[in-house]
């Protein structure tokens, strides 16, 4: 509506002049929708892939499906070679 300027629209924000305009134009071509990431909804570039969380899975299933997180992440490492972190490990056993 252009009662704030952008300097002032940046620093509420905590982002620099460039960006602000940049969310402007967007907001002018796109309206609201246009301010909502373009990766949202998209798998993560660092995800594993599908077949490696089946092993996964399958190894904890079969051999160590009364253990928690941390202690069956160390089993994946002393006698599969796997490695993985506590908190992925955890998200793939829920």
């Amino acid at each position: 509506r252009g009662e704030l300027r952008v300097e002032d629209a940046a620093a509420l924000l905590g982002l620099k002049r460039r960006q602000v305009f940049r969310l402007l134009d967007r907001l002018r071509n796109d309206g609201a929708a246009g301010l909502i990431s373009r990766k949202r909804g998209r798998p993560s570039n660092r995800r594993h892939s599908d077949a490696f969380r089946e092993q996964i899975i399958g190894l904890v299933r079969e051999h160590y499906h009364d253990f928690g997180p941390t202690l069956a992440r160390e089993y994946l490492i002393e006698r599969h070679g796997i490695t993985v972190s506590c908190e992925t490990l955890r998200q793939l056993m829920i």
